[in-house]
């Protein structure tokens, strides 16, 4: 489990990367403001809820087995 407070907002961008699976989704897709979305994207990647995956300019986040075990354990609560 994550040691830090995960906000509302967190578990909505952990089941969106979730529904997309293994194809992921573009980082800046995930946080459309510059200025937030490297922040939110390397604490929810330090937390190892999800992964990043450098292409070009930008990234591609994957959600991990981690990250998918603490939506199941947020769901069933």
């Amino acid at each position: 489990m994550c040691d830090t407070m995960l906000l509302g907002s967190h578990f909505r961008m952990l089941r969106q990367v979730a529904e997309r699976g293994e194809r992921g989704m573009p980082a800046s897709e995930l946080v459309p403001k510059r200025e937030y979305r490297d922040f939110v994207i390397e604490y929810l990647s330090k937390e190892g809820l999800i992964q990043v995956r450098r292409q070009g300019a930008g990234g591609r986040v994957y959600i991990t087995e981690k990250g998918l075990r603490l939506l199941r354990d947020q769901d069933m609560s």
